[in-house]
């Protein structure tokens, strides 16, 4: 996990007061009702149960589980302390069994319980003393409003502490990590509803609402697995291209860890920075199909060789177009041997026509590839590189993206060379 900054610990902690205020004033009404300890601590079993198989949504930074489903229909049948005090115990049972850094689970408990109480308390205001569910529109109203405040305020929990920590923007963090699950938010209120309506008509009825639940989690981690499977078995291919040469071994590594750096200098938001990685980790994967003859020839290349290799971000670009996960990055990988000037290929882009991404792709490509050795020349050392990305800046290399990639490195530029120099042979990268 990354470190926290100071702004985050004091966030988590101020949740951990806020939870253990509402916990422990919930508790103190729950226990003056044996009926009432008991649904709590059956509630609280249900929702360790089920936190016990999340689905992780975006390399183990975010997870979803079902079990919202019956937090949901705990707010919609008992009375807010039993609810709140379910979640806090039920959560905390969770965490405790999960391998989790310790300020992850004080966080995901905290978190949960504020969550809940303002839910719970929302939902009794809206309802008032009405018993029904569904059956007038205060009743939709108030459903609405759980969906929308479990949607909204949960994801917005969440958002805070990654932008706190990562010192991103919160919209970004929202965007980037909560947009491709929102419709697994808005589906717990229904699901909760259908469980209550359930429980009113038999206990043992209820058994019935844990299959769409069980469905439900099965197609959500079917889902990311096989987006995790898609990006390994790209990961594969791009590992098969890399091996060919022993002089560009785990290039495409290299140069994932230079964008990265890069990104990170520029201030990008971290699902940002995630796109750019992927697609430096993939950007040379149009290869795949160039013959051996052209990409080890030790000498210059014809004409017709040339424009050849340099179908290669083409292809590459059209091979992950075919993948939702990489349509983004599919752009980066097309435009990565675009320059500054215009110079470049496959479509002549120019300045800012160029992606962000793809700017900062064709630097950290560069520099990768003037620091190993290649079949037509020796490799330069990093400062004789960084000399050579200097020269080309304003002509082939976005400055800005160069000046990240010098202060990435622990460079402080002395001047700028912004002159139209042709850019040099041992710099060709295709």
């Amino acid at each position: 996990m990354r470190a926290l900054t100071r702004p985050a610990q004091i966030y988590i902690g101020a949740l951990f007061a806020l939870a253990i205020f509402s916990f422990v004033s919930s508790a103190l009404v729950v226990t003056t009702r044996a009926e009432w300890i008991i649904t709590a601590l059956l509630l609280a079993v249900l929702i360790a149960l089920l936190d016990l198989f999340p689905v992780t949504v975006r390399d183990q930074s975010i997870e979803i589980t079902v079990s919202t489903a019956v937090k949901i229909a705990g707010l919609l049948m008992f009375e807010p302390s039993v609810v709140i005090a379910g979640v806090f115990i039920g959560t905390t049972l969770a965490e405790l069994r999960l391998q989790r850094a310790n300020v992850k689970r004080v966080f995901n408990t905290s978190q949960m319980t504020v969550l809940y109480t303002v839910m719970a308390f929302m939902y009794r205001t809206l309802q008032g003393d009405s018993v029904t569910i569904i059956e007038t529109p205060r009743n939709l109203i108030s459903l609405g409003a759980l969906a929308v405040s479990d949607l909204i305020l949960g994801s917005l929990v969440v958002s805070i502490v990654i932008a706190l920590t990562t010192r991103s923007s919160v919209l970004d963090v929202w965007f980037e990590n909560f947009r491709p699950i929102i419709w697994h938010d808005l589906s717990m209120v229904p699901l909760g509803a259908f469980m209550t309506i359930l429980w009113r008509l038999s206990p043992f009825a209820v058994v019935f609402g844990a299959v769409p639940l069980v469905l439900l989690r099965y197609s959500q981690q079917m889902a990311f697995d096989l987006r995790r499977q898609t990006f390994s078995a790209l990961q594969v291919l791009a590992q098969i291209l890399d091996e060919r040469d022993v002089h560009t071994n785990h290039h495409c590594q290299h140069v994932a860890n230079h964008a990265v750096e890069i990104a990170h200098v520029l201030g990008l938001s971290q699902g940002e920075v995630d796109v750019i990685s992927r697609a430096a980790y993939l950007h040379d994967i149009g290869k795949i199909g160039m013959s051996n003859e052209i990409l080890f020839k030790p000498g210059a290349l014809t004409v017709v060789e040339k424009e050849t290799a340099k179908r290669h971000v083409v292809v590459g670009a059209q091979l992950l177009e075919s993948f939702p996960l990489f349509q983004r990055g599919a752009l980066y990988v097309r435009y990565h041997h675009e320059r500054w000037d215009g110079g470049g290929y496959p479509d002549g882009l120019k300045g800012e026509q160029i992606p962000l991404g793809a700017r900062i792709l064709t630097v950290a490509d560069s520099y990768q590839a003037m620091i190993e050795d290649r079949p037509y020349r020796a490799a330069l050392s990093a400062e004789e590189a960084l000399d050579e990305i200097e020269k080309h800046t304003g002509t082939q290399f976005d400055p800005t993206v160069v000046r990240a990639l010098y202060q990435a490195k622990g460079v402080v530029v002395q001047r700028a060379r912004l002159a139209n120099e042709r850019v040099l042979s041992d710099a060709r990268t295709v």
